[in-house]
C-alpha cells in the first residue's frame, strides 16, 4: 500500500519552518486560528502550499490557544459541532477549494473514543461540504461515525507518536510519548507500511494499524529531520526498495 505524509501546519508566528517541510510531504493541516495562529498565518500557509500543489485541509481544534488545543474540553453535540461548522466557515473564506478536515489535539483525540463527539464532527463536516474528507485516527470511532453518515475518510497513522495497547496515542505527558529516535520511526513505519503490530510505547507488540496517511508534528522536536527521513522512506517503497 501507498502511504501519504501530512503535517499539521500554521500553528506559530514564524511559518518559515512550515515552508521548510512542505516539499517533504503530501498534505497540511492547517490551523483557523481557535487553538493556534491567525488569519494572517493562515493566509501565508494556504498560499505556500498552493504554491507546492500541495493537498490542503482545515485544522479546526479547542478555542484554547493557553493549551495550545490539547487540553480536553467537555462541550455538548450541538456546542462540538458549532464550534466545527465556525472553523470551517473561517477557512473556506480563505480557501476556497481545500480537500479534507482533521480535527486538532484534545478534539482529534476526544472523538476517537467519544461517539458524540466523533458523530458532532463529521456532522458538521458534512453540512459544510459532503465531498470533503475526514481524516482521522485510524481503527476509531471517529472513522466509524464519518463513515456511517457517509463521509470519505482517511485513516490516520502517527509516525512520531506512541501507541497504548488499545491503539489510542499514547499522552503527550507520558514520557515516550513523542519520537524521536530515528530507528524508532522506522520500525514504526515498517509497521504501518507492512500491515504489522506496531510496538506500544513499553516496546511490547501492540495494534495493528492500517493508515493511508502518516501525521508529522511542525511543533515536535526534530520535526524536520523527522519528515525528511519518512519522505525518504516513503519514496524507497515506492520504488520497491527495501527499508
Amino acid at each position: 500500500m501507498e502511504i501519504e505524509i501530512n503535517c499539521d501546519m500554521g500553528e506559530r508566528a514564524e511559518t518559515q519552518l512550515d515552508l521548510e517541510l512542505m516539499p517533504y510531504v503530501d498534505a497540511v493541516n492547517i490551523s483557523c486560528g481557535y487553538h493556534a495562529g491567525s488569519l494572517d498565518i493562515l493566509r501565508t500557509t494556504i498560499k505556500n502550499a498552493q504554491i507546492h500543489g500541495l493537498k490542503i485541509g482545515a485544522h479546526p481544534g479547542f478555542k484554547d490557544p493557553v493549551h495550545f488545543g490539547r487540553r480536553k474540553i467537555f462541550l455538548s453535540k450541538k456546542e462540538i459541532y458549532t464550534l466545527v461548522r465556525e472553523q470551517l466557515e473561517i477557512f473556506s473564506n480563505e480557501c476556497g477549494n481545500f480537500s479534507h478536515v482533521k480535527p486538532h489535539g484534545a478534539l482529534y483525540n476526544m472523538s476517537a473514543d467519544m461517539e458524540d463527539y466523533a458523530e458532532a464532527i463529521a456532522k458538521a463536516v458534512l453540512d459544510h461540504n459532503p465531498d470533503l474528507e475526514l481524516y482521522g485516527l485510524a481503527n476509531s470511532i471517529s472513522i466509524k461515525k464519518a463513515e456511517e453518515l457517509g463521509l470519505k475518510t482517511c485513516s490516520e497513522g502517527f509516525a512520531d507518536r506512541a501507541y497504548l495497547q488499545n491503539g489510542l496515542l499514547a499522552p503527550r505527558e507520558r514520557e515516550g510519548s513523542v519520537l524521536t529516535d530515528r530507528q524508532r520511526i522506522e520500525i514504526q513505519f515498517k509497521a504501518f507500511l507492512e500491515g504489522s503490530a506496531l510496538p506500544d510505547i513499553n516496546e511490547k507488540p501492540g495494534p495493528i494499524i492500517r493508515a493511508s496517511t502518516l501525521c508529522v508534528h511542525s511543533d515536535s522536536p526534530h520535526a524536520l529531520k523527522t519528515t525528511q527521513w519518512l519522505n525518504e522512506l516513503i519514496l524507497r517503497s515506492r520504488s520497491g526498495d527495501s527499508i
